[in-house]
């Protein structure tokens, strides 16, 4: 095979300059000195290949009807491709570098299109760039897409996997609707369409843990990925889009966490394993059918005022569908919209939260908790009983209910919460016999050395024995001076003794 390497001194290659001329074949290589390739340039040409050393713009029509381009790599951070400059090639694959802007209809009647490959950091897609292309089968995102045009991914009949390497920065790619028609190329309008797929590293999505950092779920994100039954969503999403979670009939776990402030139109729409779902009292807005045509048995919300919502956010979930309200917010719920919910509840809600060492445990409400915070739903003004169980050579240190400290309050391992009228939070730490609250290395004495190890722990110095948690002074689940200076002053308590 021929390979014409272009000399250094090339600046440009003009409109036109090898136009038709079918006898140029074999592979062309550009220099990194030519940063301009003109209209039609190479059109219809013999080329079998071409390899860009820099970045380049690359005119219209530049590389279009070379039917013996099989394999393109735009590359050049820089490099722009004009409308239609790689139109009616012959290739099998096409491949989108960094920072390259693929321009409008780029692409068009690219007719054995099988794979694109759009790596990390691409600038833009134009609109139709691979608009109607039948054969394309495989997508690749390596990571972030900055602009994606209207039409760009649509009408793709054939197409059946979309490959992704990146969970956080595929949730953020935003994909430009096209009157009315989702951008994203998970999307199928209708049967004649086959079915698409969702890989993540080559294997299809289960269960995901959506990174922290994220703040928004783009629409369409996971839409009918059947196979997802778990999701594990981070602190910093704000934003569920619409239609994000359509049709993953095998979900059955997802937790929403606070911070949450929206929920898109028919974002979990049809996820026929999903039975309990908990709402944050972050949640600002619920959007029209976001749990249409659910399964849902058990619905939890906090808010004392709660938000509005259609009556079709949750319609079509079953009669044996629970809604459960904090204590006396009965009619405002009724009067907001959420009696399109057959059953609504008041309860209390235990946040209780345990540390390894031990279990607590709650027969009245079928509850047990080790090494976790749970949730658990309590009758008000009803007693019920904690029961806490340290593994073997450990014991209970502290128990702190809605921050108060009520260890002495136990009988027989066991804690009462008699008739509660309020929502509750209970934390309860265990620890080896030997450690005391304060005694950072566990050398049985607490005094200034256990002071200098917790600072030592902050500052990211941790000495190697360390025992975190009899250091939480406050309890409040950050290790910081002021744990320090409160360990500082027991031991001017005990020395003054």
């Amino acid at each position: 095979m021929r390979y014409i390497k272009l000399p250094q001194t090339i600046k440009a290659i003009r409109n036109n300059a090898f136009y038709q001329s079918r006898s140029l074949s074999g592979i062309i290589e550009i220099p990194a000195s030519c940063t301009e390739i003109e209209n039609q340039a190479f059109r219809e040409t013999g080329i079998s290949g071409v390899i860009f050393n820099g970045s380049v713009h690359i005119g219209q029509w530049a590389f279009s009807g070379c039917s013996n381009l099989i394999d393109i790599n735009v590359t050049g951070e820089q490099t722009k491709v004009d409308q239609y400059g790689f139109a009616s090639c012959g290739a099998k694959r096409i491949t989108i570098g960094t920072g390259v802007e693929f321009g409008e209809a780029a692409a068009a009647l690219c007719d054995n299109l099988k794979e694109v490959i759009f790596e990390d950091g691409v600038k833009s897609i134009g609109s139709w760039a691979f608009h109607n292309l039948s054969t394309l089968e495989k997508i690749f995102f390596e990571g972030s897409v900055g602009t994606i045009g209207e039409a760009a991914l649509s009408n793709l009949q054939n197409l059946s996997e979309i490959h992704i390497v990146d969970i956080g920065k595929w949730c953020q790619i935003t994909f430009s609707d096209y009157n009315g028609t989702p951008g994203n190329p998970l999307y199928t309008p209708n049967s004649n369409y086959k079915d698409r797929h969702l890989y993540y590293n080559g294997e299809e999505l289960v269960n995901i843990e959506i990174p922290n950092g994220v703040e928004r779920i783009g629409d369409y994100c996971f839409y009918n990925c059947n196979k997802l039954e778990t999701v594990k969503l981070p602190e910093t999403l704000i934003t569920i889009g619409n239609r994000s979670f359509s049709g993953c009939d095998a979900l059955k776990e997802i937790l929403l966490a606070s911070g949450l402030e929206s929920i898109g139109s028919y974002a979990f729409y049809q996820c026929q394993s999903l039975s309990n779902i908990d709402i944050p009292n972050t949640v600002k807005g619920i959007s029209s059918c976001a749990f249409y045509n659910n399964k849902l048995e058990k619905i939890v919300v906090h808010w004392k005022e709660p938000i509005n919502i259609s009556s079709n956010v949750f319609y079509g979930v079953p009669n044996n569908c629970y809604l459960y309200i904090p204590i006396g917010a009965a009619t405002k719920y009724s009067n907001a919209g959420w009696s399109c919910i057959p059953n609504i509840k008041a309860v209390g809600i235990l946040s209780l939260k345990v540390n390894s060492g031990g279990t607590a445990s709650c027969e009245a409400y079928v509850a047990s908790v080790s090494n976790n915070t749970e949730n658990i739903l309590f009758n008000p003004y009803q007693s019920f009983s904690i029961k806490l169980e340290p593994d073997f050579n450990y014991k209970i240190l502290k128990i702190k209910l809605n921050g108060k400290d009520v260890i002495s309050e136990l009988e027989n391992n066991y804690l009462l919460i008699d008739e509660p009228e309020e929502d509750l939070s209970l934390s309860v730490t265990f620890a080896e016999e030997h450690i005391e609250m304060g005694d950072a290395n566990g050398d049985d004495a607490i005094d200034e050395k256990d002071a200098i190890d917790t600072a030592s722990h902050i500052l990211k110095k941790t000495p190697s024995s360390f025992y975190d948690y009899a250091v939480d002074m406050n309890d409040d689940g950050v290790i910081d001076i002021t744990d320090v200076l409160l360990i500082i002053q027991q031991v001017k308590e005990s020395k003054a003794k």
